[in-house]
């Protein structure tokens, strides 16, 4: 605090002071006093310093202790992240491998990667291709880690047998990329692989039922075609090439109005459009343009088919030609139909005795019973009679 300095001066008239002594006394007791308040308002001070000081060491305490839980936070959740990637490294449904650029070793495997390889991580860490694969197959596998190192984006391998030493071939599809570190050049190759061997089984089985399928179609003797629900072809058998005179690959996504003159045409798409409407199948006759050119009289045999969903797919049909039973059905009407006329001629004969009678029902005879456009009859040297059909 602040000290005052208060002097009084009386005069007594016991005591007598000499001018001069109280100037020295006055100009004393002054600098006795300048010297001694620096000393009494130091305390003060020093006390505003130390509780300044105080302040900002228990700022830094905060501070410090913030910034340590802070860490510690951050290291927990570090921690929590490294836990969760391991498990999603370990679970995930796929063959993950780790090799460093360096010398393409792996250094990191997951549970699928041992399963794919049949052998534990502790086998296959330290390991190169050499050293897990068949030859051929470790060379190829080299060449394609040289050409992820070279390339920005990764790489797709094809499908493969990987076939390595006491274990069954398995078929597996593999994707690599480079892992680039803070210099910008690569560090690791990562690897992702997938067991498609029951896929690859499958589609195997696929294909030779397919083929089996498309022999057996080919070995149908009558023309066969598939159309799908817009009426556009999606497969024909030989004998429907032969008889059109069209090859399959220039059938395929074509329609009736791309291969068949315009008449037919509209009635073979209106029969298709109601089949598809009503469903189930359909029986009719008609006409169709061989690769000759000759029109030809077929029965149309048609069913619709439908998808795994149930909804229809399209339309699969067969093409029966009847145009020679339709020729030799209508010889034998013709032949039935020339007996039936000689029959009545004759039954004409024993039931008429004059002669231009006789001649007169014959020619009617062959006209209207016979169906023939034109009927000429002479009996010996007697005059001819003709008759033209109405």
């Amino acid at each position: 605090g602040a000290a005052r300095l208060h002097f009084e001066v009386t005069q007594e008239n016991h005591l007598k002071w000499p001018i001069g002594d109280l100037c020295l006394l006055l100009a004393s007791s002054l600098a006795l006093f300048t010297l001694v308040l620096p000393a009494l308002q130091r305390p003060a001070a020093l006390q505003h310093r130390i509780r300044v000081g105080n302040q900002l060491l228990e700022d830094e305490k905060l501070a410090l202790k913030k910034e340590i839980n802070d860490r510690l936070e951050a290291e927990k959740m570090l921690e929590r992240s490294h836990r969760l990637l391991d498990s999603i490294f370990e679970h995930i449904p796929g063959m993950i491998v780790l090799k460093r650029a360096s010398d393409r070793r792996i250094v990191r495997v997951n549970r699928s990667g041992e399963a794919i390889f049949g052998r534990s991580r502790q086998a296959l860490l330290g390991r190169s291709n050499d050293e897990i694969y068949a030859p051929a197959l470790a060379v190829r596998l080299n060449q394609s880690d040289e050409q992820v190192l070279k390339s920005p984006e990764p790489i797709e391998l094809p499908v493969e047998q990987y076939v390595m030493p006491g274990n069954q071939p398995r078929w597996i599809s593999v994707r690599k990329m480079a892992l680039t570190g803070e210099s910008g050049s690569p560090e690791y190759i990562l690897e992702f692989g997938r067991d498609i061997t029951e896929q690859e089984q499958l589609d195997l089985r696929l294909r030779e039922h397919l083929h089996f399928l498309e022999q057996l179609i080919d070995a149908i003797p009558s023309p066969l075609f598939f159309k799908d629900s817009k009426g556009r072809y999606l497969s024909v058998n030989q004998a429907f090439e032969r008889y059109i005179g069209i090859d399959r690959e220039t059938l395929i996504g074509k329609t009736v109005f791309d291969i068949s003159p315009a008449n037919l045409a509209r009635i073979y798409n209106r029969s298709d459009m109601d089949l598809l409407a009503a469903g189930g199948t359909q029986t009719y006759e008609s006409s169709v343009v061989d690769g000759d050119g000759n029109k030809r009289d077929v029965i149309f045999h048609k069913a619709v088919f439908h998808q795994s969903d149930g909804d229809k797919g399209g339309i699969v049909g067969i093409l029966l030609d009847i145009t020679d039973r339709k020729f030799a059905e209508h010889q034998v009407a013709r032949l039935n139909r020339f007996l039936t006329v000689l029959s009545d001629v004759n039954e004409c004969i024993v039931r008429t005795h004059r002669i231009d009678l006789l001649l007169t029902h014959v020619a009617e005879l062959l006209c209207d019973s016979g169906s023939f456009p034109l009927a000429w009859i002479q009996l010996g040297e007697q005059e001819s009679w003709l008759r033209r059909d109405r």
